[in-house]
This record gives C-alpha cells, sequence and structure tokens, in this order.
C-alpha cells in the first residue's frame, strides 16, 4: 500500500482535527485528553479509534457526550498509541469507530490479501476441561489443526469447531452462512461475514464498518 493509497482511504472516515491536549485530566490515574472538532457528526459517546494519514494510530480512547461543536476524547495512561502527541495538534486523524484497531484497517485497506468466499463446514475441535475463577468447570473447544499434537486430558470432538466469527462485527459463521476467509499474508485465516465482505473488504472503503447496525441492510 503507497502513502497516497492509505492517505485517501483514510479521509474517506470523519476527520477529527486536534485543536489542543490536556495531559492530566483523565480521573484517577495519568493520561491525556484531545480536544477537537470533527467534521461530520459521529456517536454522541463511546470509544475512539483514530489514526493519522500514515496509519499510525491511538486506540481505545473515550469519547465524552457532546457539549458543544469543540469535542473532547480521553486517553488513560497506557493507551496503545505510536504517535508523538506534539505532532498531532492541528492534525486530522481519521476517526475509525470504537474498538477497531490496527490489524481491522489493515484488513480493510490492503488489496494484496485474497479472501476466499467459503461455505461453514463444522470440524474437528480439540477440547479440554478447565475450571473458571468461580470454581464453575467448563469444556473449552478450540479448533483443532491437523498434525498437531493433543494434549494430555484433551481430547478431539468430531464437529465440535461448528461456527467463526466476523473479525469486524463478531457476527456468527456457520453452516447457514457464507463467509470469507483471508488466505495469504499476515492476517492469514481471519473471518469476514457477508455484509462486512461486500459493503467495506471489497471496494476497500472502511465508512460502511463504523455505520449504525440499525442501517445495516
Amino acid at each position: 500500500m503507497t502513502p497516497e493509497y492509505i492517505a485517501s482511504k483514510l479521509s474517506l472516515l470523519p476527520q477529527f482535527e486536534v485543536d489542543s491536549i490536556d495531559p492530566v485530566t483523565v480521573k484517577l490515574d495519568r493520561g491525556f485528553t484531545l480536544r477537537g472538532v470533527f467534521s461530520e457528526r459521529v456517536s454522541e459517546e463511546g470509544g475512539a479509534s483514530l489514526f493519522l494519514s500514515d496509519l499510525r494510530y491511538l486506540f481505545s480512547g473515550s469519547l465524552l457526550p457532546a457539549t458543544s461543536s469543540l469535542r473532547e476524547i480521553e486517553f488513560p495512561d497506557g493507551t496503545d498509541f505510536e504517535v508523538d502527541l506534539a505532532e498531532i495538534i492541528g492534525k486530522k486523524l481519521a476517526y475509525f469507530g470504537s474498538s477497531y484497531d490496527r490489524r481491522h484497517m489493515d484488513l480493510v485497506l490492503n488489496p494484496e490479501i485474497h479472501w476466499e468466499e467459503v461455505h461453514f463446514q463444522s470440524h474437528v475441535a480439540l477440547a479440554e476441561h478447565y475450571v473458571d475463577e468461580d470454581g464453575k468447570r467448563w469444556i473449552k473447544r478450540s479448533e483443532f489443526v491437523e498434525g498437531t499434537e493433543v494434549p494430555k486430558d484433551a481430547w478431539l470432538e468430531e464437529g465440535g469447531w461448528d461456527h467463526e466469527h466476523c473479525v469486524f462485527c463478531w457476527n456468527t459463521i456457520d453452516f447457514e452462512h457464507i463467509g470469507y476467509k483471508s488466505k495469504h499474508g499476515t492476517y492469514e485465516g481471519q473471518w469476514v461475514c457477508k455484509w462486512c465482505y461486500e459493503n467495506a473488504v471489497r471496494n476497500h472503503d472502511p465508512r460502511p464498518l463504523i455505520s449504525d447496525y440499525a442501517d445495516r441492510v
């Protein structure tokens, strides 16, 4: 992906222009608050994932309720970010919803990732007992990779791996649904549901992924 390609795709998203940074406003913790203005209306409150035009990002901010056109986004100490805060004052950052990080952005933008349409079929799962923090006993299932060793006290369960989840919206992909599975590259084996693939991934357009679920057809 060229810098020009990345910048053009990120420009499709709502832009947050940073006006100022306050380093000490997060309650009971160290962190910082960004103040700025969005180019278009976004959620009244919730999470915020912001990207510079070169894909460096600030992830897991908390978007505060709007009181004016100037919005505030709080980031607690330990926030996952890749930028020198001083350099983003006056810059426009692409807003990519509440929970998406670099992996999600790469998956939707990268034209080199090949996606295969798959009619999901259940297959063998690796099953084992585990006890949770409350002492409750469960059976944990994970996808079994052919040729790998079965751990002691675990067993194989035919048909036990009966669904996947979309990496974007977490919708279930099972025998009743068509899904798309990534082939080759860094993100081999990621699953995407039909809606997210047809509306976002196929066209490498991140905008539909931040649309309200109630508006999706």
